[in-house]
């Protein structure tokens, strides 16, 4: 209770902690680690926090659960930045 991770996968598939081991307030969005992973990895982690946001809610920790939607967002809009083609022309 509480005390779930929120996993992130990154290059190479290892894993990092979003929760617990890290500051309360930790924005998986602003890790460096985020910036270099691929499309695939970061649908991944769309996914994982959905899931935990989902899971949150059913719990009713609305607090974590719109956290856990922030972050899921921030992730979001990287992707769309990663699947936008190069607007060089």
């Amino acid at each position: 209770e509480g005390g779930e991770s929120v996993v992130l996968l990154g290059p190479g598939d290892g894993f990092w902690p979003a929760k617990g081991n890290l500051p309360e307030l930790y924005d998986i969005a602003a890790d460096p680690v985020v910036q270099y992973m691929s499309a695939d990895q970061l649908k991944r982690n769309v996914e994982l926090l959905e899931q935990q946001m989902r899971k949150a809610a059913k719990e009713l920790d609305f607090i974590e659960a719109a956290r856990l939607r922030d972050e899921m967002r921030a992730l979001q809009a990287l992707l769309e930045e990663k699947e936008q083609p190069s607007k060089k022309a």
